[in-house]
C-alpha cells in the first residue's frame, strides 16, 4: 500500500534541517524550562516522519527517533522524580537539566508515543524507565479507565506476561470510548488493538487480515480534509509498534506498505542497548 500524496515535502525537510541548526546552539531554554523537553521530543518524532517520507536513509531516520527518545525519557524521569538531573548530548554539546515543577505532557496519551519509540528502538532500559515513571505519574484516580488499562496492558507486554496482557486487552476492548473520541477510536485505536489480539492469540491469518484493515483505515483517516495537512499519518507509529513486537515474536510482516518502515520493524541497525 502506497502512502497518500504528500505536498511540499521539500518545505518539511527544510523545517527538519532548521531543528538541527537550532540544536547547534544547545536549546538554551531547556535549562530554564525543563518542560520544553517534551516539546522537543514531539518535534524530533515529527522529524522522523518527515525523514522517512522524504526518502532519507534509515540511519538518518534513526537519529530523529534517538533524539525523540532522549528528550522524552529525560522529561519523564524528571517529572516523576526518577531523576533530579539529566544530561543530554546534542551533537557535540552536553547540557544538564535540573528538575523543576513539570506539569505538561503528563497524561498517558502524551506518554504513549514516546514509549512506542523506545519499543521500536528495543531500548530495554529506557522502556523500563518509561514504565517506572508511568507508575509514579499515572493513577486510576487521575486517568480514564481506558487510558489506565492501556498502560497496564503495555506493562504486561514488556514483562512478557502475554496471558495477562491478553486478558487486559479483552477488557479494554469492552470499554466504550467517549463520544467525542469515537471516530479516532474506530479508525486508529481499535484496529491496532485487534492486531495485538491476533498476535497474542497466535492467529497468523488474523494478524494479516487485521493489519490490512488497520492500514486501510489509517490511510482513510489521514486523508480526510481536517487531517491531511499534518505529517502525523505519514508513518503509523502504533502499527509499527505492534508489528515490530510481532516480528520479534517470529511473525513475518505480511504486508509491504509505505506507512510501515520494514527496516525499523525488523530492527535493522538498532542495537537495543541504549
Amino acid at each position: 500500500m502506497k502512502r497518500h500524496e504528500i505536498r511540499s515535502i521539500e518545505h518539511y525537510l527544510s523545517v527538519r534541517e532548521k531543528f538541527y541548526a537550532r540544536m547547534l546552539i544547545g536549546f538554551p531554554i531547556l535549562t530554564k524550562e525543563p518542560q520544553e523537553l517534551a516539546s522537543y521530543a514531539r518535534e524530533a518524532l515529527s522529524n522522523f516522519n518527515i525523514a522517512e517520507a522524504g526518502g532519507l536513509e534509515p540511519e538518518t531516520c534513526l537519529k530523529d527517533l534517538d533524539y525523540s527518545q532522549k528528550f522524552a525519557i529525560a522529561h519523564y524521569r524528571l517529572a516523576s522524580g526518577l531523576s533530579s538531573l539529566e544530561t543530554i548530548y546534542l551533537e557535540e554539546k552536553a547540557i544538564q537539566i535540573q528538575t523543576k515543577p513539570i506539569k505538561a505532557y503528563l497524561s498517558i496519551p502524551h506518554w504513549l508515543p514516546f514509549f512506542r519509540v523506545a519499543c521500536l528502538l528495543r531500548s530495554k532500559n529506557i522502556i523500563h524507565d518509561f514504565l517506572q515513571a508511568g507508575e509514579m505519574l499515572f493513577t486510576k484516580d487521575l486517568s480514564t479507565p481506558r487510558n489506565f488499562l492501556s498502560f497496564e496492558f503495555y506493562k504486561e507486554i514488556f514483562k512478557n506476561n502475554f496471558t495477562e496482557a491478553l486478558e487486559k486487552l479483552k477488557v479494554l476492548l469492552e470499554i466504550k470510548p467517549e463520544k467525542t473520541n469515537i471516530t479516532f477510536y474506530e479508525a486508529l485505536q481499535l484496529p491496532e488493538l485487534l492486531i495485538w489480539k491476533a498476535i497474542l492469540s497466535k492467529e497468523i491469518n488474523l494478524y494479516s487480515i487485521a493489519l490490512e484493515d488497520a492500514l486501510i483505515k489509517h490511510k482513510s483517516f489521514w486523508t480526510q480534509p481536517d487531517s491531511i495537512a499534518g505529517n502525523h499519518g505519514w508513518v503509523s507509529l502504533p502499527l509499527a509498534h505492534v508489528c515490530s513486537f510481532a516480528y520479534d515474536q517470529g511473525f513475518i510482516l505480511p504486508i509491504k506498505t509505505d506507512y510501515l518502515p520494514s527496516w525499523l520493524i525488523r530492527g535493522e541497525n538498532i542495537t537495543g542497548t541504549i
